[in-house]
């Protein structure tokens, strides 16, 4: 386990390494300067993240931002609440970074309904024009006057609307249900906002194991593979018992050869043969294998 927080440090947080370098879990002193100037720096980006939200999620839901700091003192004391409130603030970004892309696919949807009705108007009103053109424009139209055909943005949303949201006696079975249901059909960007949204409201779920490695899975085949380590090895780390813990830590040996990241890829295949043997030998044996000949291990 040793190796795989090796990996996960410098990749969690890497834009604010510089800020948090001298700190660690243990008693390492930190100046008073460099205390309060990492203070300084994590309220102004609590700050704008809190504008943000409240300009994409109205009503100004605030709970995500509540106060996660804990008592006491010390160097240990003070790094692991600039930890915690780090993840919270990368978390919320990626919500936020998902929820921006939802938003945006469902304005071009609407603009491009709405200029389809503003075509159709046009051609009614013009009758004087000659028959030929005003059927080429009503051609050009799908039925109803709704939206172009082939208009790549309307198709990728009639398809997720499409998708059924279940509804069962079980609110995050149904949310990482649809998430899963999202990520199968190929909507990455849709299926990670969704994930995320499971993962921050139902942490204890029995499926967080699951949600959590299907969230790097949905960064992983999106081509973004430094996000979907990330999460495969906090998955594993999160909860090495986990029924989706051997898969992350296999998943995030894949990812670390897409970065070109041999050795660290070479240390969690190790790892998963050490701590995971019964599911190198079985579930797991064909990936396991499959992704042990994409590279040499000394």
């Amino acid at each position: 386990m040793t190796a795989v927080k090796e990996y996960l440090g410098p990749l969690r947080f890497r834009h604010v390494l510089t800020a948090i370098a001298g700190l660690t879990l243990a008693s390492v002193p930190v100046s008073a300067i460099a205390q309060d100037t990492t203070e300084e720096r994590m309220r102004r980006a609590e700050a704008e993240i809190r504008a943000l939200q409240r300009a994409i999620f109205p009503g100004g839901d605030e709970r995500f931002f509540e106060n996660q700091g804990s008592s006491g003192t010390g160097a240990a004391r003070n790094a692991q609440d600039m930890l915690t409130r780090l993840e919270a603030l990368e978390m919320r970004l990626r919500r936020l970074e998902g929820r921006t892309e939802a938003l945006y696919t469902n304005l071009m949807a609407s603009e491009a309904r709405l200029a389809a009705m503003e075509s159709s108007q046009g051609v009614s009103r013009v009758s004087e024009e000659p028959q030929r053109i005003a059927s080429r424009s009503i051609a050009a139209r799908s039925p109803g006057g709704a939206m172009p055909a082939g208009d790549p943005i309307a198709q990728r949303f009639a398809s997720i609307q499409a998708i059924p949201r279940p509804e069962t006696q079980d609110p995050g079975e149904d949310e990482y249900t649809y998430g899963f249901r999202l990520w199968d059909a190929g909507f990455y960007a849709e299926a990670r906002q969704q994930l995320q949204g499971f993962i921050e409201d139902y942490p204890d779920h029995p499926r967080a194991s699951f949600g959590r490695n299907l969230l790097g899975r949905a960064f992983l085949d999106d081509g973004l593979h430094d996000d979907a380590a990330r999460w495969f090895a906090a998955n594993y780390l999160a909860d090495k018992s986990g029924p989706r813990a051997p898969d992350s830590l296999l998943f995030l040996a894949e990812a670390l050869i897409k970065q070109g990241e041999t050795r660290r890829a070479c240390i969690a295949l190790a790892e998963f043969a050490e701590v995971y043997r019964s599911a190198a030998t079985g579930r797991l044996a064909e990936q396991y294998f499959a992704t042990l000949r994409k590279v040499t291990c000394s």
